[in-house]
């Protein structure tokens, strides 16, 4: 007999007081901000917001996510970057250079991911919700990105391209690596533009 099971949780997006409140707490925290920001507007794990690179694909300012591999075959993928995404990064000085990674104090994605954690709980006690912490995790911003695309009447394997989520028609490119089905950049950009904007503090 199986004892001490527990129901799993369930992963809820971000409301938007948790997200303002995430960033007014990252205000004097650059990998913190950068964390949320780069998070929020593109859906990507903690592991890929940590190693993404910034590149230009069809004169598209876009971040290259999971070159080496990552939690699916699917992971490999470009997300074009939101206009309000290059605007905070160029406000702060923080785009990187044509295919380099962003700068992080923390030393690896691990780091980054408690650094978070830490956040995260600190927000939520000053909501008075730390009672729901189990519930809200870095995940949260991939479930908040896939709800706010289905609720612009994007389907599920058309998020899927973004997501880096298993599907059937992946393309290649000309190095041989995965990066997105057959929608093309025009409309990957289209939906990233629907993602609503975050207002800054």
């Amino acid at each position: 007999k199986l004892t001490n099971l527990r129901e799993g949780e369930t992963r809820k997006p971000f409301t938007r007081e948790i997200l303002e409140m995430l960033v007014k707490l990252s205000k004097d925290d650059r990998d913190r901000l950068q964390t949320v920001i780069l998070s929020y507007y593109s859906g990507m794990r903690i592991s890929e917001v940590y190693t993404a690179k910034v590149i230009s694909y069809e004169n598209t300012l876009c971040l290259s996510v999971a070159e080496d591999g990552g939690k699916t075959q699917s992971s490999t993928r470009i997300i074009p970057m939101h206009t309000e995404l290059i605007k905070f990064l160029n406000d702060r000085n923080w785009m990187p250079s044509m295919n380099e990674g962003f700068v992080w104090e923390t030393s690896s994605d691990n780091g980054l991911g408690k650094k978070f954690l830490r956040l995260k709980n600190n927000a939520l006690a000053k909501l008075d919700l730390s009672e729901h912490s189990s519930s809200y995790v870095h995940h949260s911003f991939r479930h908040g990105f896939t709800w706010m695309l289905l609720q612009k009447g994007y389907n599920e394997l058309e998020a899927a391209d973004l997501l880096g989520h298993k599907r059937e028609n992946i393309g290649r490119t000309e190095a041989g690596r995965s990066y997105f089905s057959r929608q093309d950049i025009s409309k990957l950009v289209q939906m990233i533009e629907s993602i609503t904007t975050l207002e800054i503090i």
